[in-house]
Formats: C-alpha cells, structure tokens, sequence
C-alpha cells in the first residue's frame, strides 16, 4: 500500500510535468502560426508591392496601350488596399488567440487570385508591345501573391514557406532583369525616376529594420523550440517529456521553424537587394 501510495504521487508529479510540457510547446506552436502569417504579410509590404512601384513604363517605348496600362494598374492599386485589410484582419483575428476564420481566409485568398488575374493580363499587355522583362515581372508578381497569400491565412507549415520563398526568388531575378533592361536603354523617365526616388526607396528602407527585427525573432523562437526539443534525447524525465512531445508535433515544428528562419533570412536579403535596384534607377 505504501508503495502504491508513493508511485501514484510520481504519476502525479510525472503527469503534471507533462502537462506543462504540452503547454509549453503548445505556447511555440502558436507563436511559429504567428510568426509565419507575419512572414506572409512582410512579404506583400517588403517585397511585393515595392517592386510593383517600380514596374515603370518606358519613357519613349512602343506603341503600347497606354489606356490599358493605366487601367490595369489602378486596379491593381485598389486590389491591393482591399488585400491588405484583409490581412490585417486575419492577424487580429490570430492575436486574440484563434485562427483565422473561414470568411477571412477565403477573402484573401480570393483577393490574391483576382490579383494575380490583374498581374497576368498586365503582363499580356507587356508582352503584346514587346516589353519582355516587364510582362515577366507582372506575371511573377501575381504568382508571388498567391503563394504569400496562403501563408497568411494558414497555420506554419514548411511547404507553404517554401513555395512562397521560391515565388520570392523567381521574383527577383525577373525584377533584376527588368532593372538591367531599363538602364541599359535609359528607359526610365525623370518624373518616374523622381517618384521611385521619394516613394519607393524610403518605403523599402523603412522595411529593412523590419525584416532585421523579424530575422532575430525567429532566430529566438527557433533556440526555444531546439531547447524544448532537446528532451527527446535526454534521459530520465526529460526523455519521457521529449518522448511526448517527439510523439506528437515536435518534430514537424522544429522543421517548420527553421523552413520559416530561412524564408525570413531570405525575404532580407530579397529586400535589401530591392532597395539596391531601386536605387540604381534614381
């Protein structure tokens, strides 16, 4: 009796302890959701909507159809407002402590599909008046929304960031063709080039320091989960709470973590590198 006394106590210490555990990695699991929708959401303001503002038609260019390319781009412009209202309203709905609901989720899904039915008839418009490298950067615009889109309104999950982080890459090398394009043929007007210099550069470097906070952390929320994640391997206690979590979403979580770590370090790297060719066409 003494003894079933003095094991069922451990039990109890043993389940409480695990308890906490779960709670603990309940508590990562909600701030990588978090931090990934925030990636998602950095990559409209820090990448995408930047580089739209620099998509500038060329000054003494083909017949194009101006009309067309006017049009095309307010709505763009309007769809974008509309996008990011509903982005915002996904993270308040993910900062009060749920999820993001199947109303949002749907509208920014929806506004980033019309968007990338816009980018694509822009780039139709490009192409028909043989501007390559801006019909290439249009379409890898509307390809990039989407899949930043999806990040936003899902909870982490790695083969979302990676989607996202390869439409982010395509993005630049078309949006560094597109800026060797226009300086080779001096195609950027002094007005365009007065706006990119008031607009888009100031824009771009107020995001940098954004992206640099977001870097670090990730980074600390990625030594949180390695550190929680440890116990799996440990002995005694720890391994039987390690054994816990290994059993259900540790594992997957930490990958999620660092997928998310190198999205962030990426999408950097991709702004700063935005800000170097934006400048160029001052």
């Amino acid at each position: 009796m003494k003894n079933f006394k003095k094991y069922k106590k451990l039990w109890i210490v043993i389940g409480a302890l695990l308890g906490f555990s779960a709670l603990v990695w309940a508590a990562s699991q909600g701030m990588a959701d978090a931090q990934a929708q925030d990636a998602g959401r950095h990559s409209s303001e820090g990448v995408e909507k930047p580089t739209m503002d620099m998509l500038k038609p060329p000054k003494a260019g083909p017949n194009c159809d101006w009309k067309k390319e006017k049009d095309l781009k307010q709505k763009i412009e309007a769809n974008t407002k509309k996008y990011d209202s509903a982005a915002e309203k996904a993270k308040g709905e993910t900062s009060s402590g749920g999820k993001v609901s199947s109303a949002t989720s749907t509208e920014v899904l929806k506004l980033a599909k019309e968007y990338k039915d816009l980018q694509d008839q822009y780039s139709a418009m490009w192409n028909a008046c043989n501007c390559k490298t801006r019909a290439n950067l249009a379409k890898d615009l509307g390809a990039t929304r989407v899949k930043s889109a999806e990040v936003v309104v899902s909870e982490i999950d790695k083969t979302k960031l990676d989607e996202m982080s390869a439409a982010q890459d395509k993005l630049k090398l078309s949006r560094e063709a597109y800026v060797k394009d226009a300086k080779a043929n001096n195609e950027i007007a002094d007005a365009d080039k007065a706006d990119i210099k008031t607009n888009v550069v100031p824009r771009v470097k107020k995001q940098i320091p954004v992206l640099q906070s977001f870097v670090q952390s990730v980074t600390g929320l990625l030594g949180d989960v390695q550190k929680e994640a440890k116990g799996a391997t440990s002995g005694g206690l720890g391994g039987l709470m390690g054994a816990a979590k290994s059993a259900g979403s540790g594992p997957k979580l930490l990958t999620s973590v660092q997928a998310l770590l190198s999205v962030a370090k990426g999408m950097l790297s991709n702004t700063q590198g935005l800000l170097s060719d934006a400048t160029s066409l001052m």
